[in-house]
C-alpha cells in the first residue's frame, strides 16, 4: 500500500502571534507583539513573513513528513532597524529559534514550534495563537 502524503495546505494564509516561550518567558511588554504568516509556495514549501519585535522578516520553511519543519537558513532575511536593547535581544533570540525549529503541532487555535531535535526533548517551545 502506498504511503499517504500529509496535507499541510491548511497552513496557507494563516497568521499567528507569538504568545511566549516555554523555558525562557518573554518580558511582558513583548508578549503578543511578534507575528508569523505562512504563504504556500509548493506542496512542501512555504514563505514565512512577519513583524518581529523591531524589524520585519521573511524566509522559507520546508515541511517534511519525517523531519518536520526545515527552515531554509540562508533565506531568512530581515530589515535592519535599531530598537531598544531588550527588544533587539529578544528579536535575535527569536531568529535563532526560528532557524532551529524542527517540528510543530497545532491544537485548536495554537501553534507550537519546537526548537531542537524532534527525537530528544525540545530546547524550547514557541507558543503562537492564531490571529
Amino acid at each position: 500500500m502506498a504511503r499517504m502524503k500529509a496535507d499541510f495546505s491548511w497552513l496557507n494564509g494563516t497568521d499567528w502571534v507569538l504568545k511566549d516561550y516555554a523555558a525562557n518567558p518573554l518580558p511582558a511588554k513583548l508578549k503578543n507583539t511578534l507575528t508569523l504568516k505562512f504563504k504556500k509556495q509548493s506542496d512542501t514549501s512555504y514563505q514565512i513573513s512577519g513583524r518581529s519585535f523591531v524589524n520585519w522578516y521573511g524566509g522559507a520553511f520546508n515541511l517534511d513528513e519525517e523531519k518536520g519543519l526545515v527552515v531554509n537558513k540562508e533565506h531568512l532575511v530581515t530589515t535592519e532597524m535599531a530598537g531598544p536593547p531588550e527588544s533587539m535581544k529578544a528579536e535575535e533570540t527569536y531568529y535563532q529559534h526560528l532557524q532551529k525549529a524542527s517540528y510543530f503541532k497545532i491544537e485548536g487555535n495554537e501553534l507550537w514550534l519546537y526548537i531542537g531535535s524532534n527525537t530528544n526533548a525540545a530546547e524550547e517551545v514557541m507558543y503562537f495563537t492564531k490571529k
